[in-house]
């Protein structure tokens, strides 16, 4: 993957933990993000966030879609 790859899901991440903390701030009036990016897990198996009342936004995973034809819902479909 190249690093503009990775900087355009980085910024998509970002985007949605902002729109989720601002959703939150109108809808709960509250004053702090709730929204935190971050891993489930540290490396060593313990909990990345322990705070109390934090939605926790990860990306699990990314899998490369190949030119050629693919199935979605059903159909399949050709790439351009």
């Amino acid at each position: 993957m190249g690093l503009k790859f990775i900087a355009m899901i980085q910024s998509a991440i970002e985007t949605v933990a902002n729109e989720l903390n601002e959703f939150f701030r109108l809808k709960f009036g509250l004053k702090e993000d709730r929204v935190v990016i971050s891993n489930l897990v540290n490396q060593d198996g313990t909990l990345a966030i322990k705070d109390d009342n934090r939605v926790i936004l990860s990306l699990v995973m990314i899998q490369e879609e190949k030119m050629g034809s693919y199935k979605s819902a059903g159909a399949i479909h050709r790439a351009v």
